[in-house]
C-alpha cells in the first residue's frame, strides 16, 4: 500500500535555513507527496521555494498566519495535511537523504498499526 507523506514546516523570519531544508526535502530518495509551509513572519516566502519543490514533483502550499506561534502554525498545517504520515520539521533542519524512505518503511512494517510517533536524533 502506498503511503502519502505530508511534511509541515512552520517558519518565522528564517529564509536561508528554510531554503536549505526545502532543498534537502527535494533531494530525498523518497520525496514527500506534499509540503506545507506555515509562515507566521512578516516576510513573504518567494517563488524560489515553489520552484524547488515543483521540479521535484512535490505539491506545495503556503499558509500565511498573522500571529507568531510555532504550535498554532503546526496545527494550521495539520488541518490542511492529506498524508497518511505527517512529518513536522523545523525550518533549520537538514535531512539525511533517505530519512523519509526509512520513516515510511517503519510504518509499512508496522502490521499492528501501533506506530504513533517517531523522533529524530539531532546531529550537529
Amino acid at each position: 500500500m502506498a503511503m502519502r507523506v505530508t511534511v509541515i514546516i512552520p517558519t518565522h523570519e528564517r529564509p536561508g535555513p528554510l531554503k536549505r531544508v526545502v532543498e534537502s526535502l527535494a533531494e530525498q530518495s523518497l520525496r514527500p507527496d506534499n509540503l506545507i509551509i506555515v509562515n507566521d513572519g512578516q516576510r513573504e516566502i518567494g517563488t524560489e521555494l515553489a520552484d524547488i519543490v515543483s521540479k521535484a514533483g512535490v505539491e506545495f502550499q503556503i499558509i500565511r498566519r498573522a500571529e507568531p506561534s510555532s504550535a498554532s502554525s503546526r496545527n494550521a498545517g495539520l488541518a490542511e495535511a492529506r498524508g497518511d504520515i505527517v512529518v513536522f520539521l523545523d525550518d533549520d533542519m537538514i535531512l539525511d537523504q533517505d530519512l523519509l524512505a526509512k520513516l515510511v518503511d517503519i510504518y509499512r512494517r508496522d502490521r499492528l498499526g501501533i506506530v504513533a510517533g517517531i523522533t529524530m536524533k539531532y546531529r550537529d
